[in-house]
Formats: structure tokens, sequence, C-alpha cells
């Protein structure tokens, strides 16, 4: 089949499948013996139920439809294939294809294009081939869904997993690893982005207000491991002092309520931000005064303004970072989610006890861990307290 000028996104594919006489419904790899657990009768429809497993995870909703559209289009445009007929040395051809699209004015970014809306005439699947790291989150991710086809009877095999050598699949432990590296800054990405924050303009009053937000926004999101939910529109009086030390109150999924210890380093920002603000230097139980002030309300910025706000940063680090489009192109993804994994990621490095890590980010079993946690609180908070915001401690 011809391809069109500007490729489909996936949302708009079904046509071209249909055209192409692609659909899957006939695919050699079809389960036939056992009955199809998932309602679909086509690849693109097992395809969607696939990606509806992961709605209540943005992120890896992400990533996993963007592997599953790039590797649909190549399937219809490329291979002219369907993908329930696929076969492993397809995926020979198939994952070759990746680290070079061709060609590239049909598959890949022109030019300093970012930001471009999907489906817009100059969107493209890829800005540039993938590097190795990248070309292993895409085989994960296949391999993710042609494990849940498979179990949903409605492919009969992954061919997969007859790959070896350099074409290996991921194990789901590697695959669950690699997806995890896709939302966080590798070193070098994070210094630079927070060399970015610490070199924002602060000429005028109001260059210095906007640093000193963005710093506390950035700060908070690190070093507490909130979520934006927790940080917008909260006041100040939930950090609070007990014997000299800071400590922030949170109340967080299914309302679980929780005490972080507060570094020193967040706390001279929060100092810093206040002073700029006109407020007392330190917050008491009384102020109410929002953490993260909108210039606009006094009711402080909510969860999709902080989002705003840190993508913004993120596209002034994408803007001054030149070493590579799809590193650059990292930068457009960051989320406040990766500021939380980030600092799992560099606790875990710095081999905190896991009991630390867990009762930080307050995941499900910070209830079981709870009564081992209490007599390891000043551990805690030094290991916090301590935490470089950097890879060389700037």
């Amino acid at each position: 089949m011809i391809p069109p000028s500007v490729l489909p996104t996936l949302d708009a594919l079904m046509p071209w499948i249909d055209k192409a006489r692609l659909s899957g419904e006939e695919g050699g790899n079809r389960c036939r013996d056992r009955a199809c657990q998932i309602q679909a009768v086509n690849d693109y429809q097992a395809i969607q139920v696939w990606l509806r497993e992961y709605q209540q995870s943005a992120d890896t909703h992400r990533t996993y439809r963007r592997e599953a559209e790039r590797l649909l289009l190549w399937c219809v445009f490329q291979q002219q294939k369907a993908l329930s007929s696929l076969q492993r040395e397809d995926f020979d051809a198939y994952f070759t294809f990746l680290t070079d699209p061709q060609p590239t004015a049909l598959w890949c970014t022109q030019g300093k294009v970012r930001n471009v809306k999907r489906g817009a005439a100059t969107w493209r699947p890829f800005v540039n081939g993938l590097t190795v790291s990248s070309l292993g989150v895409s085989k994960a991710a296949i391999s993710s869904l042609f494990n849940y086809l498979v179990s949903a009877n409605y492919l009969a095999f992954n061919p997969l997993v007859l790959m070896k050598g350099r074409h290996r699949t991921a194990t789901t432990a590697t695959a669950t690893a690699l997806l995890h590296q896709e939302t966080v800054l590798e070193p070098k990405l994070w210094d630079h982005f927070i060399h970015t924050l610490h070199t924002m303009p602060d000429g005028s009053p109001h260059e210095r207000d906007e640093k000193c937000r963005m710093t506390l926004l950035v700060y908070c999101l690190f070093y507490l491991g909130l979520r934006p939910i927790e940080l917008a529109r909260q006041p100040m009086n939930n950090f609070y002092q007990v014997k000299g030390e800071w400590w922030y109150r949170v109340v967080g999924k299914g309302d679980k309520a929780a005490t972080l210890p507060v570094p020193d380093t967040l706390m001279r920002a929060l100092k810093q931000a206040r002073l700029q603000w006109g407020l007392t230097a330190e917050p008491n139980n009384d102020d109410v005064s929002p953490i993260i002030p909108s210039w606009h309300s006094k009711e402080g910025l909510n969860r999709r303004s902080l989002h705003r706000l840190l993508k913004e940063l993120a596209q002034q680090a994408a803007e001054t970072w030149d070493t590579s489009p799809e590193e650059q192109e990292v930068f457009h993804r960051v989320s406040a989610k990766w500021l939380r994994r980030g600092l799992a990621t560099r606790l875990t490095a710095m081999n905190v006890d896991k009991r630390l890590v867990q009762n930080t980010l307050r995941h499900d079993s910070y209830d079981m861990t709870l009564r081992y946690i209490a007599k390891d609180r000043t551990q805690w908070r030094n290991t916090i307290n301590d935490l470089p915001l950097t890879e060389v401690g700037g």
C-alpha cells in the first residue's frame, strides 16, 4: 500500500487497515481451538482492550499506546502484514527498522519541531531512530502486548519468545524495569533539568517570584515524593516543626495520613520563597496561605496548573539541550510522577532500607511497614536530609 504523506495516529488507523485488508480477522497466528476471552474480532480492537487495562497509569498507557501505534503503522505501511500474522522473522525486520525508520520524511519529525499535536500535519511517530535503551522499552511493551493476547486466547503464540541474542525479548522483571526507566530522567538529563531551574532569570521582582515558586514546586515534588494532588492548593501549615526539625503532613491516596521529613535544602527554599513573597521566614500553625501560590487567586495553583508549570521548566530544559534530538524529546514527557520515581530511584541507588523508601512514597504497603519504621525515624529523616539534588551534589 502506498502510504499517505502524513501517517495516521492509532485512533485514525482503522480505515487504512480495512483498505489494506489487514484487520487480522483471519490472521495466521489467531487462536482457533480455545474461546477468546476478550471482545475483539480484529487486531485493532484487541490492542484497544489491552490498552484499557492501563488506563489508571497514564505514563504506562502512553508508552504502550505509542509502541502499539508504531508497530501497527509498520504492519500496514511497511510490512503489509496483519499484526496477528507476524512471525519471528518479522520482528527481526521491525526492530532493525526502529533503529533507522525509513523514509525519514514519513516516519521522523523534521527539523526542530516539538510539542506537535498528535494527528497534525507535522506529527510523526518518531523523532529519530531508537537508542538501545529506547529499543528495550519498545521490545518490553510489544512483548507485554503479545503475552496478553496469548493469555486472552486471541493469539496462539508469542513469536517474540523465540528471539535470542541482540533481539531477545525482556523478561517480565526486565520489562518492568525498562518501562520504569522511561519515566525517570537519567542522571545527565536530571542534572541539566536542575541546572535549568537554578539558572532561571531573577533580575526583576516578578522573575524572582517565578523562580522561587518553580524551585519550591520541584523541591516539594522531589524531596517529599508528593503527587500533584497532594501539593495543589495545600496550605503552608502542612509544614510544622517538632523539636527543631521540620516535617510535612500529607493526606494521600485512600485518605491515608502521613508525615514526611523535610530536608534542609527544601526548608531553605521555602524560607527564601516566603521572604520573597512578603511572608515570615517560617510558617506557623495558623498559616493557610498556599505553598505554591497563584498570582491570580488566593487559593493557590490547582493540579493542572502545577503540571503546566512543571512542563514549562521541562520545555526550557529541552530548548537548551542540543546533544541529541531523542534526549531532547525526553524532557517533553516529564511529569510530576517522574520526580517521584526519581526520588525512589535515587534512594534505592543509595542502598536505603526499602522500608524507608516505601514509607517515603507511601505505597500500599506503608501500613504494614509502619511498625518497623518508627524505630528508624531519625535514620529516615537524616537520609532525606542528606540526599543531594544532583549527581554531583549541586
